[in-house]
C-alpha cells in the first residue's frame, strides 16, 4: 500500500492521479503538475487539505471516506476555480448541517458534488446564506490574522 504521494517527477503532463484505497495521510508532491485534470484519492487516511497544490485545470477531485472533520478545510481547496466534481462523501465534515450549502457556495462552476447534481435553487441558497455574511475567517483576514478574542 502507498503511504505517500512520490515518484511523479518526471511526470510532466499527468492528467489524472488515482490512488485511491491506499494509506496515503497528506496531499503533497502535486505542485507542478499543472495539467492533472482528475485526482482520485479515496478511500486513504487524509485528514487535512492544508496546503492543496495550486491545480488551475483541475476539474474533477474524489477524496471520499478519509478522514476530514472540519468543514473550513473547503477553504483550502477554493482556489480550484476549474473544479466541477467533488466528491468528500463518508468525511466527518459532510455531517455539518450547513455541508452541502457552503460547498455550493463555494466553487460556483461546481456541477456535482458527492455524486448529486447541483441544482440551481441550491446555488440560489447558498448565496442567500453566505453573501455579505461576515464569516471568522473574512474577519481573521481584516484583523491581519489577530484572534477576534484578542482585539
Amino acid at each position: 500500500m502507498i503511504q505517500r504521494i512520490t515518484g511523479l517527477e518526471n511526470l510532466e503532463k499527468l492528467q489524472k492521479l488515482e490512488l485511491g484505497m491506499n494509506k496515503i495521510s497528506r496531499i503533497e508532491n502535486l505542485d507542478n503538475k499543472k495539467d492533472l485534470l482528475n485526482i482520485s484519492l479515496e478511500d486513504n487516511q487524509i485528514s487535512t487539505l492544508e496546503n492543496f497544490p495550486n491545480l488551475p485545470n483541475l476539474m474533477e477531485l474524489y477524496l471520499g471516506n478519509n478522514q476530514i472533520q472540519n468543514i473550513k478545510e473547503i477553504k483550502n481547496i477554493k482556489g480550484l476555480c476549474k473544479l466541477i466534481i467533488l466528491c468528500i462523501s463518508g468525511n466527518t465534515l459532510t455531517k455539518d448541517l450547513n455541508y452541502r450549502t457552503y460547498v455550493i457556495f463555494n466553487f460556483n462552476k461546481l456541477k456535482v458534488l458527492d455524486g448529486i447534481p447541483i441544482e440551481q435553487h441550491e446555488q440560489q441558497i447558498s448565496k442567500e446564506m453566505f453573501v455579505g455574511r461576515l464569516t471568522e475567517e473574512v474577519l481573521s483576514k481584516r484583523l491581519n490574522g489577530h484572534k477576534i478574542s484578542t482585539v
